[in-house]
């Protein structure tokens, strides 16, 4: 992938959990393609394509990376972190003054 296909993917939304699918488009490759370059099968790779699978094995995911000549981050971004929730402080009564 070029630096430009690259920055794309990186600030591309993850909606299946991954960006697999934004990274054949933007490389103009094909799922058979992958599965003739890898030792995945049609059916996974067109899984996690579509983001059935939730979780990746670190071999699987650095196989991808290396097809796409990206990094696993690029293609599996780790789960945003939520918003910190604002502290609850207990409700302490003003003194009153004597």
């Amino acid at each position: 992938m070029t630096e430009d296909q690259l920055r794309d993917l990186r600030t591309s939304s993850a909606p299946a959990g991954n960006r697999l699918a934004r990274a054949f488009e933007l490389a103009g490759l094909t799922q058979v393609d992958c599965v003739r370059r890898t030792k995945f099968t049609r059916q996974y790779v067109s899984d996690m394509t579509r983001g059935r699978f939730q979780n990746v094995s670190l071999d699987n995911a650095r196989a991808f990376a290396d097809y796409f000549g990206c990094r696993i981050e690029d293609l599996f971004p780790a789960p945003e972190e939520p918003a910190a929730a604002q502290p609850i402080l207990p409700f302490v009564p003003k003194a009153v003054a004597r």
